[in-house]
């Protein structure tokens, strides 16, 4: 159902196309603010969007989807977080290609700011 997403841990938007009607989209915020964890939504019925903050540390993005599921908002599978050092819901993490990368990234930063040290007390 919807047309876009995005996902970051503790902000979720979608494009549903049946948020395009008034009504429809006020029923999705009041829907969803009563939900423990959630500290804003924003349904926009101009471009059908719904965009959901929420506190990662009292709601789980698979939580949150369980419930956007019922409201009949959205039928696909729950979103994974992608990034680096994120949880998934199973407690796995992910983005360790990532980690590595940033690693290595300030390390060779790190190299380089001490030979150009060395370099200037000489």
């Amino acid at each position: 159902m919807p047309e876009h997403l995005h996902f970051v841990p503790g902000r979720l938007r979608l494009k549903i196309s049946q948020l395009k009607h008034p009504g429809r989209a006020a029923e999705a915020e009041r829907y969803l603010a009563g939900t423990a964890g959630i500290t804003s939504v924003t349904a926009n019925p101009v471009t059908g969007s719904l965009t959901i903050h929420f506190d990662s540390r009292e709601i789980s993005i698979a939580v949150l989807w369980k419930a956007l599921q019922k409201g009949a908002y959205v039928s696909s599978p729950c979103p994974q977080p992608i990034g680096v050092g994120y949880a998934s819901p199973d407690g796995t993490r992910t983005g360790q290609l990532a980690d590595a990368v940033i690693a290595a990234f300030a390390e060779s930063i790190a190299r380089h700011t001490a030979a150009a040290l060395i370099r200037a007390m000489l």
